[in-house]
């Protein structure tokens, strides 16, 4: 993989009930690495529920989605979305970690 990635996320504000995307370009490489991102330093796996405990997650019922390109994809913003998120490139060779980028949902 290559070290830098072509286009890292950028920290962003969002009006809560509104739509937002964080963009993400990974380093390229042989093998196309696959690419997943944390947020505050924990996994966020596609259609997850964002919350710190699974009866909160059930109540709020966010998700949040992880395109085929990579961008991660939040249709709905509420408070429990802030925080920051880092994108991850990965593949047999190697793992770049991009700079953090925090989403603001006033």
């Amino acid at each position: 993989l290559k070290k830098q990635f072509e286009s890292p996320p950028y920290s962003i504000s969002v009006e809560a009930g509104q739509s937002t995307e964080l963009r993400c370009l990974p380093p390229s490489g042989v093998p196309a690495p696959r690419v997943y991102w944390l947020k505050n330093g924990l996994p966020i796996h596609n259609g997850a529920t964002i919350a710190d405990d699974e009866k909160t997650a059930s109540e709020v019922g966010n998700t949040i989605l992880i395109s085929g390109e990579g961008h991660l994809m939040i249709g709905q913003a509420k408070l429990i979305h802030q925080g920051n998120y880092t994108c991850v490139a990965e593949n047999i060779a190697a793992k770049r970690t991009s700079p953090p980028a925090s989403i603001t949902v006033y």
